[in-house]
């Protein structure tokens, strides 16, 4: 374990920046759709679950992928590793993440994330913030746009869910923009808060119902954050039960 920790952080301080510039480049030189620098990506996310101990990645409900075009993905949050995990769902359109403004000023992997048009989110903000969300995602030309948020907004230490914040699902709806609930399950096994790798092990990936925010307004809004929030709840239930079942083969 000790060394499987050494050897997966010295792979994110070495190869991040040397991966971070082809992602930079490729952006900067007209790969607004990703085809390259997604690529890079989720080969990037790969070689650093198997360095971290993630034996395989199991998703259910990968069929319902294929049905969606446009969508916040919603998930909960145990590990380190569960952004990796999820550049798993989308193989050829990009999978464009909310993430901490403060990720923006790493260098190279920082100027990446800001030319692959990463959607930063500075919560200190509030609606000043919103509006410059909602600018990055109009500019995006891919006629598939897929983005993720842990509303939870940082990782559980116990594994239950959290309260989940309310800004994703604000965007979401101005955005109009339906919403996935997706349950991560495996991940904080292997990793726990923290940079210390426990154990190998799989990770599975459930994949709810698509949810439309059509139908709820200011009046309603809490009533989808809850909606979301059961339902992430009940896809990881699911996922456990099929992690343990994978883990004891």
């Amino acid at each position: 374990m000790f060394w499987r920790s050494v050897f997966s952080n010295l792979y994110t301080f070495i190869i991040t920046p040397i991966l971070s510039i082809v992602c930079l480049l490729a952006a900067l030189l007209g790969d607004q759709r990703g085809m390259i620098w997604w690529t890079v990506a989720r080969y990037w996310a790969k070689g650093l679950l198997k360095s971290g101990g993630v034996t395989r990645v199991v998703i259910y409900g990968r069929e319902k992928l294929e049905k969606i075009h446009s969508a916040v993905f919603m998930a909960n949050h145990e590990s380190q590793l569960d952004p990796l995990v999820m550049t798993y769902l989308t193989e050829k359109s990009p999978l464009r993440f909310f993430a901490k403004h403060t990720l923006a000023y790493f260098p190279l992997f920082g100027q990446a994330l800001w030319a692959t048009d990463q959607v930063f989110i500075n919560r200190e903000k509030g609606s000043k913030a919103l509006k410059n969300i909602e600018k990055t995602i109009a500019k995006i030309k891919s006629e598939d746009k897929y983005f993720f948020i842990f509303p939870e907004g940082h990782r559980s230490r116990d594994g239950n869910l959290l309260p989940f914040k309310r800004g994703g699902f604000a965007l979401a709806m101005k955005a109009k923009l339906p919403i996935l609930p997706v349950a991560i399950a495996g991940t904080g096994d292997i990793l726990p808060p923290g940079f210390i790798f426990r154990r190998k092990g799989p990770v599975v990936i459930t994949v709810g119902d698509l949810i439309s925010t059509s139908s709820y307004d200011s009046k309603s809004y809490d009533k989808l954050v809850l909606h979301v929030r059961e339902q992430v709840g009940e896809l990881q239930k699911k996922a456990r039960k099929i992690c343990k079942k994978i883990s004891a083969l």
